[in-house]
């Protein structure tokens, strides 16, 4: 009686292992997919200048491309601060603002993706649909995958 138990126990636990592999390699599947597609529908949409917002976003542009997820990560949460701390004064640089900001939630989103940080990307994408800014649809292509 004992070694059964034992027995269906261990299959349990086996099974339970099996089922925690596959959903993993699900997500990994889905984000390197994900990446690779947001990768190649990027581009820089806002000319840069010479502002803090604008050089920071080149820098994360370039590291990103670069595969240097982590700093690139870094420069993309000093460059919330930046953004939050910018006061603009006319309609046009409310507007430029606000594209500077999607830009810099998509950078983060591909970021988290290609650091294989599955939740954290997913959060960011849907907050990204969720505020149907610059790059709504291009996250909502992502997160439908």
């Amino acid at each position: 009686m004992k070694k059964k138990s034992i027995i269906i126990a261990s299959l349990a636990v086996a099974a339970c292992c099996v089922s925690v592999l596959g959903l993993h390699i699900h997500q990994a599947t889905w984000a390197d997919n994900a990446f690779t597609q947001g990768m190649s529908n990027t581009q820089i949409y806002v000319s840069r200048g010479d502002n803090p917002v604008d050089v920071q976003l080149q820098d994360a542009y370039k590291l990103l491309f670069a595969g240097q997820f982590s700093e690139s990560d870094r420069v993309l949460k000093d460059l919330t601060g930046i953004i939050n701390k910018e006061k603009p004064e006319t309609e046009e640089e409310i507007q430029i603002l606000k594209v500077q900001r999607d830009e810099q939630q998509w950078l983060h989103a591909l970021s988290l993706l290609g650091q294989g940080k599955y939740r954290k990307a997913k959060k960011q994408l849907k907050q990204i649909v969720k505020e149907n800014g610059t790059f709504a649809t291009q996250a909502e292509q992502l997160l439908m995958q």
